[in-house]
């Protein structure tokens, strides 16, 4: 379960959705899942305060779609635009609208946001920055594909 669904005021979402994206993921990648613990109390407390352990010997745009598929404040956890456009996959997915959520709306207000500002920040910035560029502990990288990725997202930011 993702990290809000565990906090007072926290409600089920698209994020969350994403966030299981990612335990899936990394499960698939490592065989296990990136939080665990022998207890109920003890894995809520991993999963809301520990940071999973980084998958070795995969692609930066892999390591990239962990971090912020596993990111813990829903609002900043990666939107479907995001996911779609993600340079790991080798296409982009395809545009579908998701519906309407005014339980997560409502939350997005309780954080003192307005939830269309919100939506439009996130639609703006929905082109991918590599994390190698933010994250100085991700050394490794496809030098051509960096370069691409950093031109088309410069091409999107300047329209």
């Amino acid at each position: 379960m993702a990290p809000e669904l565990f906090q007072e005021g926290g409600v089920y979402s698209f994020a969350s959705d994403f966030w299981s994206l990612g335990c899936v993921l990394y499960e698939l990648a490592t065989g296990k899942p990136p939080f665990s613990a022998n207890g109920l109390k003890e894995l809520i407390n991993e999963i809301l305060e520990s940071s999973f352990e980084k998958v070795e010997g995969f692609t930066p745009e892999f390591q990239d779609l962990l971090i912020k598929l596993l990111e813990k404040d829903p609002l900043r956890r990666i939107s479907w635009e995001q996911l779609r456009k993600h340079p790991f996959w080798e296409e982009e997915l395809p545009k579908r609208p998701l519906p309407k959520q005014p339980q997560f709306d409502n939350y997005i207000t309780s954080k003192g946001l307005d939830p269309e500002k919100f939506y439009k920040q996130i639609e703006k910035n929905s082109y991918f920055i590599p994390l190698i560029l933010t994250d100085p502990t991700i050394n490794r990288v496809d030098i051509a594909r960096l370069s691409i990725t950093v031109c088309i997202s410069f091409l999107k930011i300047i329209g």
